[in-house]
């Protein structure tokens, strides 16, 4: 490993733990807030979502500022793993890290409308319904179609974690991978909610971040 690409690799090591950590942070706020549960999925209608973020709005702006810019730091983390010419198994990587790279900018197009066009259209709601529910509807789509590519980390980090020369330790993988079973199990029994299952799932771009920087330190 260069000199460089160690540097690259501390960098995008870095910048994933950070993303991550203040993406769980925001989980946790936006459940606080009463926006989300962990014990029970809240369903909303456009206007109930709509009543709701209004009185909440000063309290909820922050924390989807804080999402956006939390998913800022893992697009520019999987585009640094592009540059890199050394990667192992160069072509597949390059795929999974550009492929997660477009779902972290499409949840970044979709707090942006969020944080951006919430504010004028929630002051007309009762006048013009149909204005929060168009941008809601759109910020929705984009923010579930980049979701998608959240189990990007899952990938990369179980195949570095089970093959032979990977750089996670196989216990540990072993232990997430532990951990999210019984959350699939908790959420089939229908005793925790999407919002639990995703901070436990950001647990993974989380740590593979952290074995980045402790390989390149090594």
């Amino acid at each position: 490993m260069t000199s460089n690409t160690r540097i690259n690799t501390k960098i995008a090591g870095l910048l994933l733990c950070c993303g991550a950590l203040i993406t769980m942070i925001c989980i946790f706020c936006e459940v606080t807030s009463g926006w989300a549960s962990f014990r029970v999925p809240l369903y909303r209608s456009d206007y109930e979502a709509g009543v709701f973020l209004s009185e909440n709005w000063r309290v909820i702006k922050p924390i989807w500022s804080w999402a956006l810019y939390s998913n800022l730091l893992l697009a520019i983390a999987a585009l640094i793993w592009l540059t890199q010419p050394d990667q192992p198994g160069t072509r597949t990587y390059r795929t999974l890290w550009a492929t997660y790279s477009i779902g972290c900018i499409l949840i970044i197009l979709s707090f942006s409308m969020c944080v951006g066009s919430y504010s004028h259209a929630l002051r007309v709601l009762d006048d013009q319904p149909a204005l929060f529910s168009t941008i809601r509807g759109t910020a929705l789509y984009l923010f579930n179609l980049g979701t998608l590519s959240g189990l990007i980390p899952f990938i990369i980090y179980f195949y570095e974690g089970f093959h032979q020369e990977g750089i996670v330790p196989k216990s540990q993988a072993i232990l997430m991978l532990g951990a999210l079973i019984i959350c699939v199990i908790l959420i089939s029994f229908k005793l925790v909610s999407l919002q639990f299952i995703a901070i436990v799932s950001f647990l993974i771009p989380f740590m593979l971040g952290f074995t980045y920087i402790k390989t390149a330190k090594s």
